[in-house]
């Protein structure tokens, strides 16, 4: 059992004859093909610790969503729970469902959304979800783009594929902000996408030591100085430029973490002076945000990210060259 609650949906195998086992136990499906969802199911107020919160099943530009608001409120604010690696609309371990209800009790509107080809979406000719796929980015610029004129502010969060995604897709269209939890920022399109092989990726060992020692010598630095920087840094000076607040919140010690500081130290440094990127290191908490006694912390931070949005783009901050 808790390997089955700890390995993440894209490294899982079903065993044999699981599934057959539950639909003989359901019983035969009486419904026909494409019955719509009962009205009374499509909306339930339900209490969340000592809050009364609703949540909504509904699409948003044809995809599959969760709403969760708090119950009679006028909202301005949406915050956009985009699919991590190959995860449905509940997240990793179901991290997902406790942010947005923990934030919408805080009196946010919270958006759990599927990708097409993950979960309930439908698959749009799509094979089964899995991180970064390349029709991520379009559906999250469908998703942002219906959302427009329903809500003031729209923020995007995503975990490590999803992070990249929600960050892309930042660069594209406009949000008011980005909550990017342990983004793997030295992926590129190419690269393997299943991270269990430690030599998978170039940023990994050996490579990552060579990486490591070249930033002790300011290698990177120089680099950047003459203009010669990796993907990572690009994205954080145009996102700077579309003035979209980003915070990139990671697990102490991990590898995307250690990729900016090493990789892109000066060019890092340089746009946290600017105001609009902070950077959180969080001890005690795991990549994939299983460590359910350490998900408050997380949650404070998104609480006070949002908190902090200022009511127009320009607010509070002096925008550099």
């Amino acid at each position: 059992m808790q390997d089955m609650l700890e390995r993440p949906t894209g490294d899982a195998k079903l065993p044999e004859g699981f599934v057959g086992k539950i639909a003989a136990w359901l019983g035969e499906g009486r419904a026909a093909a494409g019955t719509p969802v009962p009205a009374a199911l499509q909306t339930i107020d339900m209490p969340w610790r000592g809050k009364g919160l609703r949540e909504t099943f509904t699409r948003v530009a044809g995809l599959a969503a969760l709403l969760s608001t708090p119950r009679d409120a006028r909202l301005d604010t949406v915050v956009v729970f985009l699919n991590s690696g190959a995860e449905p609309h509940i997240g990793p371990g179901r991290a997902w469902v406790e942010y947005a209800r923990a934030l919408a009790s805080r009196g946010h509107a919270c958006l759990r959304t599927d990708f097409s080809g993950w979960g309930e979406s439908p698959d749009e000719g799509h094979r089964p979800g899995r991180p970064y796929d390349e029709h991520c980015v379009p559906d999250t610029l469908r998703i942002v783009a219906a959302l427009r004129g329903r809500y003031r502010r729209i923020v995007l969060a995503g975990l490590c594929a999803g992070a990249w995604v929600a960050l892309k897709a930042a660069q594209q269209i406009r949000v008011d902000g980005v909550f990017a939890l342990n983004p793997q920022l030295y992926w590129k399109p190419g690269l393997p996408v299943i991270i269990r092989d430690p030599e998978a990726f170039e940023w990994r060992t050996p490579m990552r030591e060579r990486h490591r020692k070249a930033a002790r010598w300011q290698l990177w630095s120089f680099l950047d100085l003459l203009g010669i920087r990796p993907m990572a840094a690009h994205w954080l000076t145009a996102l700077r430029k579309n003035r979209t607040r980003v915070i990139l919140s990671f697990a102490a010690g991990d590898d995307g973490l250690v990729f900016l500081r090493d990789r892109c130290a000066r060019r890092l440094a340089r746009e946290l002076r600017c105001g609009y990127l902070t950077v959180e290191e969080t001890a005690g908490i795991d990549h994939q945000m299983y460590r359910l006694w350490m998900r408050p912390a997380i949650v404070e931070q998104m609480a006070h990210f949002l908190e902090a949005l200022p009511a127009t783009p320009d607010d509070g901050v002096k925008i550099k060259p």
